[in-house]
């Protein structure tokens, strides 16, 4: 049997918020490591394939 504890709505979201910035560090640095791109010109491919996905959600 599982107990679930009652959770206040606000406290996960600092918890999220650390492994976002982990999970963005860690992508940036293999990102780097694999094609030794600088970091803005990698900030600057996802930010356009970011923009790409938000145009295709659209249509």
């Amino acid at each position: 049997m599982i107990h679930v504890l009652p959770i206040q709505q606000n406290s996960l979201f600092p918890i999220l918020g650390i492994f976002t910035i982990l999970d963005k560090s860690i992508s940036l640095f293999l990102s780097y490591y694999f094609t030794k791109k600088r970091p803005f010109k990698i900030f600057k491919i996802e930010k356009i394939n970011r923009q790409t996905t938000n145009k295709n959600a659209l249509i």
